[in-house]
């Protein structure tokens, strides 16, 4: 079960109709097993995120957006090197630690282990996707905190040296998404990249020759 789950399930309780968290969950999960990065996700993980606009209170916002960011994962710039890349890698677990300390007045306890949590899931892709990019600094905020305490674990090599085990599994949560690799994303990307330039580079067809002004 990944990590983000526990925020959708806070979501559904107050929530019970509201099912967008949930389905934006389910398609990052699908992506995460072998699924194609297709309209799919961007379109869930887009209602994930509208919801989390129209939340009542921060701690059903922060759920909806750690769906949302779920999601969102499989379309991160692995090509630039970009501390805000990381804010998207992370945005899951992040996320999901907000929304369970604010649904538990406001314990930093709960969000901090939200937290080790996570890095006892970490593989070697993620550790060296994070290391590759600007370390992020800590803020005043309690999010801007959650995210360096992380960033930091990672950097630190406080996960794990393999692969996912199954018992990290259980606990994982963006990171079942990263499971696949970072190698898998960078394909995907290429292959995204490639299509593009043969449709650049395609001759044109008798219709993009003729001009408003060409004679039919």
């Amino acid at each position: 079960m990944p990590i983000a789950e526990h925020a959708v399930a806070l979501y559904e309780a107050r929530l019970p109709t509201d099912a967008r968290p949930r389905t934006a969950l389910e398609a990052a999960q699908r992506f995460a097993l072998g699924g194609r990065r297709g309209q799919e996700l961007r379109t869930t993980g887009w209602a994930a995120h509208k919801a989390s606009s129209h939340s009542p209170d921060l701690a059903l916002k922060s759920a909806a957006r750690a769906a949302s960011l779920t999601a969102a994962v499989a379309y991160m710039h692995l090509d630039l090197i970009d501390a805000n890349q990381l804010k998207h890698l992370y945005g899951p677990v992040v996320y999901t630690a907000q929304a369970l300390e604010l649904a538990a007045d406001g314990s930093s306890e709960i969000g901090d282990k939200v937290i080790v949590d996570a890095l006892s899931s970490a593989t070697d892709s993620v550790t060296t996707l994070a290391r590759s990019m600007p370390a992020l600094s800590p803020a005043k905020t309690r999010l801007s905190h959650l995210y360096a305490a992380l960033d930091a674990g990672l950097r630190e090599g406080r996960g794990t040296d393999t692969t996912v085990t199954a018992e990290a599994a259980s606990n994982e949560g963006l990171f079942l998404l990263m499971r696949r690799g970072v190698d898998e994303l960078y394909t995907a990307l290429l292959d995204d990249l490639l299509t593009e330039l043969r449709t650049a580079t395609a001759p044109p067809t008798t219709h993009e020759r003729l001009t408003p002004d060409s004679p039919s």
